[in-house]
């Protein structure tokens, strides 16, 4: 057995991981996802993750086909079952995923963290792995282990092999292959016996939020993983309490993740405390041009700027007490950015609301794009807009023009300028081929439009848009140069495969939830790759 114990853990990871991508069903009935990982993990471990590694049914009929578009290969198992023997063969394993994990390995596989030793800077955890042959799944461990391995022993009735140097261990207890460091397996052990993480209710967890069918979700809490760091000896007491205090402003709560797979699409979502002040999103995306190739949208801008400002003011100062005691009361960063800018960030960035932008365009001489900022206080944002025109009217690099409500400008160098105006609570920026009414008055808007439907309704329930990015208009611009690269040309199926990607949060209580969908696509017709060959991720 490897003397870093974690070694073994990563191969088996390695397997799984590919095994999950390679094991694709074809069946179009639901599956019974079987033993379940988290009731061999501690209920009050800090950090936990579980993925299906054996889809079958729809989850595995899914999986097949987005992958088949993502990697442009109609096998992904043969390519993907290649991939985990060749790395088998390089750690000089005379075992194949056909011969010796396919014939054990259940559905689902979890891992967990419940400690770290500073002294040896190891983690006290394990592997966490559903089997449906234990005599197969001792086999397959045993062999990979070899000579390395070391005693034998019974813990609480589960036969226990440790490592040589007794960093690691491994063993079968029912339905499950625990791998990892000794004190992880046996505490697999015991929560197997006892209390343990599957018995904990989703919205204790945050796990509510995640979706049926999710094919991978993990949990990590905060608070327990401080203990945990606290109990290590990791981090000095001062970086530590720096640290709580951070994640005090949070908001209590676990954070959590999870991936989901249609068959022309992945999903990634997340949720965890919302934090003091935290708003509900701006819908301010959904009104942008709807030829807009990319596009996004943030909330509260300003408040998020004050916030930062503030939180860097005490960071300067404590740093600055700590390396010169006496001198953080004589200098504010503040006033000497104000000195040497002439900016007040306070007074002239704290009107800003929710800000949205864009870029359109499928042509260099055709490219434009804008940005709108909402305000309450319209007064302050002419303040700030006129500010801006004087800063600018200062350089000889550019033109400046005067206009009713703002200011138009035009770089003397490049045949692209820009227009700034306030209309209507809106600070509006329009640059390149766009006008100001482009921006504030677009014939279509992404709500209009159907292929920012199509994404949207890929992404997770209930969450606003936020970020979004349509891949065929960039590939027309890349084209409208006419200039052939072999990178590129290489690079072309891979960016044809892609569709879009888009990304929203929500904020439900007091937590939030954010996630983002990459959409995939079939090749258009004549562009498969010249010589069929397909991208593998070799673990």
């Amino acid at each position: 057995m490897p003397a870093n114990p974690l070694r073994l853990t990563a191969l088996a990871l390695l397997a799984l991981v590919a095994t999950a991508l390679a094991a694709c069903g074809d069946s179009d009935e639901s599956i019974d996802l079987g033993p379940d990982p988290a009731s061999m993990v501690p209920a009050d471990t800090p950090f936990y993750a579980v993925a299906v590694v054996r889809p079958e049914g729809e989850l595995g009929d899914d999986l097949e086909s987005a992958l088949s578009k993502l990697l442009i290969t109609d096998d992904v198992g043969a390519e993907l079952e290649g991939a985990i023997d060749s790395e088998l063969a390089d750690e000089g394993l005379d075992l194949t995923y056909d011969g010796d994990i396919a014939p054990w390995l259940g559905i689902r596989a979890g891992a967990f963290l419940n400690g770290y030793d500073a002294k040896t800077e190891e983690a006290d955890g394990a592997l966490v792995v559903a089997v449906t042959d234990a005599g197969a799944a001792q086999s397959f461990v045993d062999q990979a282990v070899g000579d390395e391995a070391g005693a034998e022993r019974d813990y609480n009735g589960v036969r226990l092999t440790v490592s040589r140097d007794g960093g690691s261990a491994y063993a079968i207890d029912g339905d499950f292959l625990l791998i990892g460091s000794v004190p992880g397996v046996e505490d697999a052990i015991d929560a197997g016996a006892g209390d343990s993480f599957a018995e904990l209710d989703d919205a204790s967890t945050g796990l509510d939020a995640a979706p049926d069918g999710a094919v991978f979700e993990l949990y990590a809490d905060p608070q327990k993983a401080i203990d945990v760091v606290e109990a290590s000896g990791a981090v000095p007491a001062p970086d530590l309490a720096r640290i709580e205090d951070q994640l005090a402003g949070l908001g209590d709560g676990p954070f959590d993740a999870w991936g989901s797979v249609t068959e022309s699409s992945f999903s990634v979502g997340a949720a965890g405390p919302a934090g003091e002040g935290a708003t509900d999103p701006t819908d301010l995306l959904t009104a942008l041009p709807g030829d807009s190739w990319l596009a996004f949208a943030g909330t509260g801008i300003g408040d998020q700027i004050s916030s930062s400002l503030e939180q860097f003011k005490a960071g300067f100062e404590a740093g600055l007490e700590e390396q010169a005691p006496g001198l953080a009361d004589e200098v504010d960063p503040e006033q000497v950015f104000q000195e040497a800018t002439g900016l007040d960030l306070e007074r002239d960035l704290g009107w800003i609301g929710d800000v949205g932008g864009f870029v359109e365009g499928t042509s260099i001489f055709g490219l434009g794009g804008g940005l709108v900022i909402t305000t309450d206080d319209q007064g302050a944002a002419e303040d700030a807009v006129a500010k801006l025109q004087s800063v600018l009217s200062g350089s000889r690099s550019v033109k400046v023009t005067p206009t009713q409500s703002g200011f138009d400008i035009q770089s003397k160098r490049l045949p692209f300028g820009a227009h700034v105006a306030v209309e209507d609570d809106e600070v509006v920026v329009a640059a390149g081929a766009d006008t100001i009414d482009d921006v504030l008055s677009p014939t279509e808007t992404l709500a209009d439009s159907d292929t920012f439907q199509a994404a949207e309704d890929d992404l997770d329930d209930g969450l606003t848009p936020s970020f979004f990015v349509n891949f065929a208009p960039i590939v027309d611009l890349i084209d409208s140069t006419g200039e052939s690269d072999p990178d590129l040309e290489a690079a072309r199926p891979y960016l044809n495969a892609l569709d879009f990607l888009i990304a929203g949060s929500d904020l439900d209580g007091d937590r939030s939830v954010g996630g983002f969908t990459l959409g995939v696509q079939d090749q258009p017709e004549g562009e498969e790759g010249s010589d069929g060959s397909a991208a593998v991720i070799a673990p």
